[in-house]
């Protein structure tokens, strides 16, 4: 009668192990608890065998060339049924277990999810295995004490009117206490978005927390630092609004916010897997069905704690901050420097400052409505201006920012301007006052001058000027530009045109239009 091995093959192949590595017999025993006479006994019959005990895994052989075809053969029988590698390619590229076992058990798979698990994980590990040796530690969190928030890539939407599919991306958010999770797609990740998909968080919430740990993006942190990171303005003034404090995590760091970092991955396999094969054309849409998605989300009982993410979130929620009684009305900040002429420029649109600021750099708060200039370093106001929002180049500009010298120099320029109008026409005089009475007459007085010195040229006729500067009254356009053009071509129309200069006569029956060249310029007369 054959004697039946006392020790598991685990227990072998560790004997085995251990003398292969030159360690002495006594100590085998001693770290194994087994005797020395048992170990001999083991050592003396797998030599006689010509190797290792057999059912342990010894890798695969070495003629073995395909390694995934030598896995499969160790696999159970029913695995090796199915699509295997099929398998392994939807887990590799984020298919959730219970999605590949619903779809498996559908082709006739006979074990349970466990069972399922553990062979798919084993068969992996054997094509693919792990060689990350890095381990890490579990955080306590404190109910409501922080708000995990990330982006990632979204699920692309179709433009139904081009066709074109256009690019999203994913906020998510979560509590790392409970796991309650929020979720939505946008199409940026601008400051805009940023800040309004956090405003809608805590709203789903009912409350906020007492910090918002988020990733170093744009749109909240200016300069990344380990230590001492600076906060975007904008995106500072809106925590202070709300009543939180961010935290951005260290670069590099995806740890320091590992829960949504993991519910994000859960997304991805999860709800995007599922989404694989529906196409959306609008992001209301794609926002719909992520919301219905949720809901059974934070109601599934989560396996680790035995309850759902909402049922831990009520204990959660009495913990929160409210919500603050009005919506934030979002603002931008930026840097920038005055001018010389004691303007600053924000969009395209230059406002005045007082002019002891000149050449320093300030603080521009740019509000829906409103521009307000700071002092760098200070919450000291020095220039407050509405917000222009048409046009480009224009200014606003308070007279008072100008130093006294200045002032008088320009008034009196002015004046001047309409004193020698007066003499040279009525059209240009009334021209000339009437752009004196803009809102920012300064910046016309160099079209004020450039206009006097045209008719002081004689280039053009007395009359042809008085028409073009009537003209422009009415269109209300004062670049001399179309002044000069517009009398141009008014005495090219009054003044007869030389013999010389007519255009070569042509069969009538091809004539729509006579032309008459002048200086080398085409005008046609109907």
């Amino acid at each position: 009668m054959v004697k039946k091995d006392r020790k598991g093959i685990a227990m072998q192949k560790q004997i085995w192990e251990l003398r292969q590595r030159g360690v002495p017999i006594r100590k085998i025993s001693e770290s194994l608890r087994i005797s020395r006479q048992t170990i001999r006994r083991y050592l003396a019959k797998w030599r006689a065998a010509g190797g290792m005990p057999q059912g342990v895994d010894e890798g695969p052989p070495p003629e073995e060339k395909d390694i995934a075809q030598w896995a499969i053969k160790q696999s159970p029988k029913w695995l090796q049924k199915l699509d295997y590698l099929k398998l392994l390619a939807e887990m590799r590229k984020g298919g959730t277990l219970t999605i590949l076992w619903e779809e498996s058990c559908a082709l006739g798979c006979p074990v349970k999810y466990r069972g399922f698990v553990h062979a798919l994980k084993k068969l992996q590990s054997k094509i693919q295995p792990d060689s990350d040796g890095k381990g890490c530690v579990r955080l306590n969190h404190k109910p409501a004490e922080k708000v995990f928030v990330d982006y990632c890539d979204g699920i692309e939407v179709i433009d139904s009117a081009t066709g074109k599919k256009r690019k999203t991306h994913l906020f998510v958010g979560v509590f790392p206490f409970s796991g309650l999770t929020y979720a939505e797609f946008s199409f940026d990740q601008k400051q805009t978005s940023f800040i309004g998909s956090c405003e809608r968080m805590w709203k789903a919430f009912g409350g906020v927390s007492e910090y918002l740990v988020c990733d170093n993006l744009r749109s909240a942190v200016n300069k990344a630092d380990w230590y001492d990171p600076d906060v975007n303005g904008t995106f500072l003034e809106y925590a202070n609004h709300a009543g939180f404090a961010p935290i951005p995590a260290r670069p590099r760091k995806p740890r320091d916010k590992g829960s949504v970092e993991n519910h994000v991955n859960l997304m991805q396999k999860d709800f995007f897997y599922r989404m694989r094969n529906t196409e959306f054309y609008s992001l209301i849409d794609l926002n719909r069905q992520l919301k219905s998605f949720l809901e059974g989300f934070n109601d599934k009982e989560m396996k680790d704690y035995g309850a759902s993410r909402n049922e831990r979130f009520s204990q959660e929620s009495k913990y929160l901050k409210p919500l603050p009684a009005n919506d934030y009305e979002q603002v931008q900040w930026k840097t920038a420097i005055v001018h010389c002429d004691c303007h600053v420029q924000v969009e395209r649109h230059f406002y005045s400052v007082p002019h002891i600021h000149r050449g320093k750099e300030v603080m521009v708060k740019i509000m829906p409505k409103s521009i307000l200039v700071i002092e760098q370093n200070t919450t000291h106001v020095l220039a407050a201006h509405a917000r222009f929002l048409e046009g480009r180049g224009k200014r606003s500009t308070d007279e008072s920012h100008w130093p006294d010298k200045v002032q008088e120099q320009l008034n009196f320029n002015l004046a001047n301007a309409k004193t020698q109008a007066q003499k040279l026409g009525t059209n240009v005089y009334a021209l000339v006052c009437h752009m004196a009475e803009l809102p920012q007459p300064l910046q016309y007085l160099r079209r004020m001058q450039g206009l006097l010195r045209i008719y002081y040229s004689k280039k053009y006729p007395h009359e042809s000027l008085e028409y073009s500067c009537l003209i422009a009254l009415e269109k209300q356009v004062y670049r001399l530009a179309f002044i000069k053009d517009t009398a141009w071509k008014y005495s090219l129309v009054k003044k007869p045109l030389p013999e010389a200069h007519k255009a070569p006569s042509r069969p009538p029956q091809s004539v729509y239009q006579s032309s008459l060249y002048l200086s080398g310029k085409n005008i046609c007369i109907n």
